[in-house]
């Protein structure tokens, strides 16, 4: 028998003040045999976005070398900047980058499908899935890309490799969420692409250990056929702790939980430090921005008022994780704002979100709005 500690963050987004500081010291009290990023760790937050514009390779490489991250799995937003940009990074992780289901436009993996390592004489294979949805939330430039195939499909076929390869445990890091109860199945979302973590589980009895994501959410729980389950949230608020004792003839599950990490300052140089703040302190032309939200997203008639003059306020102003929404409206009740409407007409109106009455909401953005400025400024 041979006790297997796995731990693990997600979505963390590029926040390294809210408890990322903690992970490696938590790790080695833990003694962690595996640690594990489940997507979004290297875009999502205005640092994330200065390492983007300011270096080939952002300093969230190297907190990731630093903490000493053994496997990591791209999540949707983490090719915001493009692929090769992603490629990028990777080249200089020391963790293995893995991903089961996202191909290049020619069709090929761009990343293994899946990572072996030994621990106390077990063979331990981590296989990477991203949310099949991603062909929705990633933007049309992104989209010509890369491929997402459809994660069920790609689990079967790495599941069944890295059995003949000798894996004697199997951990699956998906970048997506949840939509039931992982114990007991009550429906708690509409099925959804972007969120199959229960279905994978119901699919695959024979795997070890499910990490998921995306949605930001908080759970911990044991599938019925004895799969440890953990949702680890976001910004490295919590780190995701599992223990098991491997045996040839049952794993047991000794620990399955959440650990709560207090926030404290990454311990980064003052010179990165000192270039982010001067980089906030950049002015802006607003009229630049408009125009880009104009061309980027369809509307008759637009509500986007910004006032910042530097992008430390314009992180302020843009509301997450929904900065933009377009309403359907009627003419009468966009007189006070807006002259020469047509009373009884209704108009497609993209505003900054919250604008307008709920019940004239058409869609949501869930978009990263300040990165796109950002690209595109």
């Amino acid at each position: 028998m041979a006790s297997i500690t796995i731990t693990t963050t997600t979505d963390v987004h590029g926040f390294i003040d809210e408890g990322l500081a903690n992970v490696a010291s938590v790790c080695e009290q833990l003694s962690t045999d595996l640690l594990i990023d489940n997507g979004d760790f290297f875009v999502g937050s205005p640092f994330a976005t200065f390492g983007y514009a300011q270096t080939k390779v952002s300093p969230l490489v190297d907190i990731a070398n630093e903490i000493a991250y053994d496997v990591m799995v791209p999540g949707n937003h983490d090719l915001d900047f493009g692929l090769k940009w992603l490629q990028t990074q990777v080249k200089a992780l020391n963790a293995d980058y893995i991903c089961a289901n996202l191909k290049d436009a020619t069709g090929h993996l761009v990343f293994p499908a899946y990572s072996l390592r030994s621990f106390k004489g077990v063979q331990v294979a981590t296989i990477g899935l991203m949310t099949a949805a991603f062909n929705q939330l990633c933007s049309p430039a992104v989209a010509q890309e890369v491929i997402v195939d459809d994660p069920f499909v790609a689990l079967e076929a790495t599941l069944k490799k890295v059995r003949d390869l000798g894996a004697d445990f199997v951990v699956v890091a998906y970048h997506g969420g949840l939509t039931n109860n992982p114990v007991n199945g009550d429906t708690w979302f509409y099925p959804s692409l972007e969120d199959q973590a229960y279905q994978l589980l119901e699919a695959f009895p024979s795997i070890d250990s499910l990490i998921c994501g995306h949605q930001h959410f908080t759970q911990a729980a044991i599938h019925p056929e004895n799969i440890a389950f953990l949702q680890v949230g976001t910004r490295a608020h919590h780190l995701g702790y599992q223990q098991f004792n491997v045996t040839e003839l049952k794993n047991e599950i000794i620990h399955n939980q959440l650990i709560h990490l207090e926030a404290i300052t990454y311990p980064i140089t003052s010179d990165i430090r000192n270039a982010y703040q001067a980089w906030l302190s950049q002015s802006i032309d607003l009229q630049v921005i408009q125009h880009y939200i104009q061309t980027r997203y369809s509307a008759e008639l637009y509500f986007v008022d910004f006032t910042a003059t530097t992008l430390a306020e314009l992180v302020q102003e843009i509301k997450q994780p929904f900065p933009l929404s377009l309403y359907y409206l009627p003419g009468s009740e966009l007189q006070s704002f807006i002259e020469d409407v047509e009373e009884q007409r209704f108009y497609q109106v993209l505003a900054i979100t919250d604008t307008f009455p709920k019940h004239r909401l058409r869609q949501e953005f869930l978009l990263p709005l300040f990165d796109e400025i950002i690209q595109n400024r």
